[in-house]
């Protein structure tokens, strides 16, 4: 904005420094005397730049009718603007405050203090449908252990299922054969396990892709697993017998080093290697599957915020790229220290950190730009923070294995 002192030193009011700092409008003594403050280009351009700055914030497009009482289209900008920061500030709050914790004593050990693990959560499971939260990861020889909880503070154990030893364990929610459930996948290229409550589980003979990673897209009623060797396989239902092999690209086949994150979001599947590797593979409708560029790196994380309408990916030695679209990737920044995994609410990224003495969260609000660290937890002793993430029910789930003990903490609730 202009100074009025600087631009018209000797045609302003100087005498209530107080109320006017930089002075304020005064009349000629005479006619055309030229001792008054003039009414001049710059003066109203920047009058006119501060009324489109206002509009153009509150992404408002002028109506073309002078503004009166009860019709003032710079009110609403007003309110708008307001109430866009107040809700910023609001869901900025989940990343700040992480009032509920639980633990529990995982049957068998972990063979590191930085055990595997994933977590999902079903909106309409549970107690009067009101969600649950599944949480797998290894067991004491070989095979994973299964958890669910209403709340992610009492935990209840669902049994050690009989498998090989996970090293990129995954459990999804979607619908098996119509119903909501949830499929987890392992090490193993023979069979899967699949529940429609989160407590009781059922082992599926099926051939699918080894390490597999699952992933369902509501709108297309399709699942995805995709594993080493760029092998991926979809169906309709989770049935035995109901998948079906799909084409990747060689270049995939050769470097992906198989499958680290599976998602889908705003009508697309993409996939993160679990290799060094410069690609990701992006599909629209699970058949057709295309490699995408992005950077060298280990990537370990990946979401879609529908609020930013963006998509970011993070990774080991990458930084942080991001996306409009899904297919072409931009550079953002390097800041980001190392980290495991990544998740959004609205406006709020959220990603796990690879180092407890960085707190193990880390936590943006200006589409990955700039993190800010946040301390959750006892991280004072040498641990590598938290592994996984998961954002769901308007809030987010963070958690780690530590010996036999697994760890989890849940964030508050967005508002506004």
């Amino acid at each position: 904005m202009l100074n009025p002192a600087a631009a018209y030193p000797d045609q302003i009011d100087t005498t209530d420094p107080t109320g006017y700092p930089y002075g304020r409008a005064k009349n000629s003594v005479t006619l055309e005397d030229g001792t008054g403050t003039p009414l001049e280009q710059q003066w109203v351009s920047d009058l006119f730049g501060s009324q489109q700055a206002l509009l153009a914030a509150a992404e408002l497009t002028p109506s073309g009718t002078p503004d009166k009482v009860g019709a003032s289209q710079h009110l609403d900008a007003i309110k708008i603007v307001a109430d866009a920061r107040t809700k910023l500030a609001l869901q900025k709050s989940q990343a700040l405050n992480w009032p509920e914790r639980g633990s529990f004593h995982n049957s068998g050990d972990y063979a590191s203090p930085n055990g595997v693990l994933d977590m999902a959560w079903a909106p309409d499971l549970g107690i009067g449908g009101g969600g649950r939260y599944v949480l797998i990861g290894p067991g004491n020889t070989a095979g994973c252990n299964t958890w669910s909880s209403e709340d992610c503070t009492q935990w209840d154990f669902g049994g050690l299922l009989s498998a090989a030893e996970p090293d990129n364990p995954c459990v999804a929610y979607g619908r098996i054969n119509g119903t909501p459930g949830f499929l987890m996948t392992w090490a193993s290229p023979i069979g899967y396990y699949s529940s429609i409550n989160g407590t009781s589980w059922g082992s599926v003979s099926e051939t699918v892709p080894a390490h597999g990673v699952a992933c369902y897209s509501s709108s297309l009623n399709m699942w995805v697993i995709a594993g080493d060797s760029g092998e991926i396989r979809t169906s309709l239902t989770a049935l035995a017998g109901s998948w079906t092999a799909r084409t990747t690209p060689a270049g995939w086949i050769a470097g992906c080093g198989g499958v680290k994150r599976v998602i889908f979001a705003n009508g697309l599947f993409v996939i993160l290697p679990k290799g060094i590797y410069n690609k990701v593979l992006t599909s629209p409708n699970g058949i057709t599957w295309t490699e995408r560029t992005l950077a060298t790196g280990t990537w370990t994380g990946i979401a879609y915020s529908s609020t930013d309408q963006l998509w970011l990916a993070i990774g080991i030695g990458a930084g942080v790229y991001s996306s409009a679209n899904g297919t072409s990737w931009n550079f953002v920044t390097s800041s980001l220290a190392s980290m495991n995994d990544l998740a959004c609410s609205g406006p709020v990224w959220v990603a796990t950190t690879n180092n407890g003495s960085f707190g193990g969260i880390a936590y943006s609000t200006n589409k990955g730009a700039n993190w800010s660290y946040v301390a959750v937890g006892n991280h004072r002793v040498a641990t590598a923070g938290w592994t996984r993430i998961l954002g769901a029910d308007g809030r987010f789930m963070v958690a780690h294995a530590t010996g036999a003990v697994c760890e989890v903490a849940l964030s508050a609730r967005a508002m506004g």
